[in-house]
């Protein structure tokens, strides 16, 4: 269904419901609300992302995945879908950005500028580094 409407957030509302509902193994190697998982997930919507950096469902499928603190992932845990803290997907996460942003910056693409922002900020906050998150939204 992405490949037919990738800017559609219902298609990717409809992804977020069935894997996270869906028994392990049956669409993804990891189960739901797991590092794997989440680092796979990662993969799919960056090649989305990196074909189209203003696609705004995308943006808000991959922060739901994802959570700032710890204490938001284990409050996650017991909900029926589970997020993980960024700083468990940094490795995979901050490369993907970096380039969406520099692509963004490189188009003069205001609005997916706009978009990436909230997650490089999200990468900062969990790092602690709040002033530079500060700096980043002034």
């Amino acid at each position: 269904m992405l490949q037919i409407d990738k800017g559609n957030n219902s298609v990717w509302s409809y992804r977020y419901f069935i894997l996270n509902k869906a028994p392990s193994g049956l669409f993804k190697e990891h189960a739901p609300g797991t590092v794997g998982f989440v680092k796979e997930e990662i993969a799919v919507t960056g090649s989305w992302l990196l074909k189209d950096i203003s696609n705004e469902s995308a943006y808000v499928y991959l922060r739901g995945l994802l959570c700032v603190t710890p204490e938001e992932e284990l409050k996650s845990q017991s909900k029926s879908v589970k997020r993980i803290c960024i700083n468990k997907v940094r490795e995979e996460l901050e490369p993907l950005l970096t380039d969406v942003e520099w692509k963004a910056r490189q188009d003069r693409n205001h609005q997916a500028t706009r978009l990436v922002l909230p997650c490089l900020i999200d990468l900062l906050l969990a790092e602690g580094e709040f002033a530079k998150a500060k700096h980043r939204m002034e």
